[in-house]
This record gives structure tokens, sequence and C-alpha cells, in this order.
């Protein structure tokens, strides 16, 4: 089942670039995003190297209230395993 996200047009994001969503658990994640966005909390997103943390911390970004100000993501690099 795909679905597309509809958020995005609704933050003046123009319709080309709305996620297509064909995973259930990316779009619980995208549901999740949107909270996130609405609240006025920090968020942290975790994960391994090239799974999206950066698409998503945009995403989370796009979709609040403070989408007109510059957004502040930082890198940390990866701790050696003890």
């Amino acid at each position: 089942m795909r679905g597309i996200v509809s958020a995005g047009v609704s933050a003046g994001v123009p319709e080309q670039s709305q996620m297509v969503l064909e995973d259930a658990g990316m779009r619980r994640l995208h549901l999740l995003a949107e909270r996130a966005a609405a609240g006025n909390i920090n968020v942290l997103i975790v994960g391994e190297t090239g799974v999206g943390k950066e698409i998503m911390a945009e995403t989370v970004h796009r979709l609040s209230p403070r989408a007109k100000a510059p957004s502040c993501a930082s890198t940390a690099p990866p701790s050696p395993r003890t």
C-alpha cells in the first residue's frame, strides 16, 4: 500500500516535494515527526549512518511553526565501541 504524505502541502511545500511512504513503519515514523513538530520541544534523532536522520530532521523543522526560521542540526562523530 502506498501513501502520500499530504502534510507537506499544508506547510507550503510544493507537491513534487511530498514524501511517498510505502512502508507502514515509515508512515508511523512520519506521523511521529508531525507530532514532534507540533510541540515546543527539542528533538534528538539518532540512528546508524545512512538511515535518513538529516532528512527526518528537515521534515520535523519544515512541519513546525518555526519553519521560516533557520534550523540547527549538529552531527557528532561516532564513538568507538568498547
